[in-house]
């Protein structure tokens, strides 16, 4: 393990403790309410009574960023909740199971990956309509084929240990030998793989939200106030500058730590 990679995966655990820190504390800590409009005070800029400003119908920008982080967290648990379970247990039933289930299984994982992951997202979330469940769903959908691919590989790689025979002597039905015996194993490899893909989680979030499909308004939502507030960039920068450099705060801060995750947790790229 290198200096390089303890460096990382320090400021990858400060950028995203940041990060929890203001989606958890932050609505509770917050003077402003989010959606409290003060239209005398619209477009103010950063101040002793609003620190990041108000947006365009006087609402606290610092207050909407802390409930906007709740809501982002929220997209990020969903998502990583629905999207690594299912794509580890397709993998895992295709790599055990073998002959034309595996083959259907990978076509249909080769399909789903041959799709432009962010276009099939809108997609979706366009059929589905604006709101953060159905949001999740459609970025979730998009995302399993990548984790089924590994769990199929590391399933066929264990596939002829001594433990798995022992355990179909002891008994032990398909069912059985994936959750109980398989996706064990699998829980590492997935949890470097689910940290490097959260930063794209958090981004493809925003790109819903500043299209109208994430949450639904009034809620905020970082991604919807870039959007309400790209009109008024040049002079009133602060708008849409902060909720901008949360997103990239909070993805850079997930791209760390699953670098660093990946140097701890995979010993193919762990360096001396």
């Amino acid at each position: 393990m290198t200096r390089r990679a303890d460096v990382t995966l320090i400021l990858g655990l400060i950028l995203v403790g940041l990060f929890l820190a203001a989606a958890l504390l932050g609505p509770l800590l917050a003077a402003q309410a989010p959606l409290a409009a003060d239209l005398g005070n619209r477009l103010a800029p950063p101040s002793a009574d609003h620190w990041l400003g108000t947006d365009e119908l006087g609402r606290d920008i610092l207050a909407r960023l802390a409930h906007g982080a709740l809501t982002t967290l929220l997209m990020v648990v969903l998502v990583s909740a629905i999207a690594a379970p299912l794509g580890l247990v397709i993998g895992a039933t295709a790599g055990l199971g073998g002959g034309w289930l595996d083959a259907l299984l990978m076509r249909l994982t080769d399909i789903a990956l041959a799709l432009p992951r962010l276009v099939l997202a809108l997609a979706l979330a366009a059929a589905l309509g604006a709101g953060l469940m159905n949001a999740a769903l459609a970025l979730a959908l998009t995302a399993w084929p990548a984790y089924a691919r590994l769990a199929r590989a590391e399933t066929r790689a264990a596939a002829g240990a001594d433990f798995l025979a022992a355990a179909r002597l002891a008994g032990a039905g398909p069912v059985r030998l994936i959750f109980v015996h398989i996706l064990p194993l699998l829980l590492s490899t997935a949890l470097v793989r689910l940290s490097l893909d959260l930063a794209g989680i958090v981004l493809a979030a925003a790109g819903l939200g500043f299209l109208g499909l994430g949450a639904a308004p009034p809620a905020p939502e970082w991604g919807a106030m870039i959007a309400s507030g790209r009109k008024y960039l040049l002079d009133q920068w602060w708008v849409a500058t902060f909720p901008g450099l949360a997103i990239l705060l909070a993805g850079l801060g997930f791209t760390l730590l699953g670098d660093g995750l990946r140097d701890r947790l995979d010993p193919r790229t762990r360096r001396a």
